[in-house]
């Protein structure tokens, strides 16, 4: 009667630690605008939220602008969150602001970048 017992406790601690960390990625990362701004606002030091950094993306993240999130000038008046859809043929561009700190994404507005928007969005991808 106790072999199957801790057949079971084996079974589920390999799985724990199996799926354990692909786990912890899934549900401790920011989902959206409104998690990031408060994982960051309450972090403790710059280094600490180096693993909400894409891989290869670090250098776009600097130092000054964690200082500026982290100042002690009260609350954002604003946390907004967009998505920029760009086509290849370089023709338009469009910005969606959709709503953070929802489940599901809703639109709340969507245009057609201006010119200079659009270019400044297309040498950030250049860097």
């Amino acid at each position: 009667m106790r072999k199957p017992i801790i057949q079971v406790t084996v079974i589920l601690l390999i799985v724990v630690i199996s799926f354990g960390p692909l786990l912890y990625d899934y549900y401790m990362k920011p989902e959206d605008s409104l998690e990031l701004y408060q994982e960051l606002r309450f972090s403790k030091e710059f280094t600490s939220v180096h693993h909400l950094l894409e891989p290869g993306y670090e250098n776009y993240f600097s130092e000054e602008a964690y200082d500026v999130l982290k100042s002690e000038k009260g609350s954002p008046s604003m946390i907004r969150q967009f998505t920029v859809i760009q086509y290849d043929d370089g023709t338009e561009s469009v910005l969606i602001e959709t709503s953070p700190g929802t489940n599901k994404l809703s639109i709340l507005r969507a245009e057609v970048l201006p010119e200079a928007i659009e270019n400044y969005f297309k040498e950030l991808n250049e860097e």
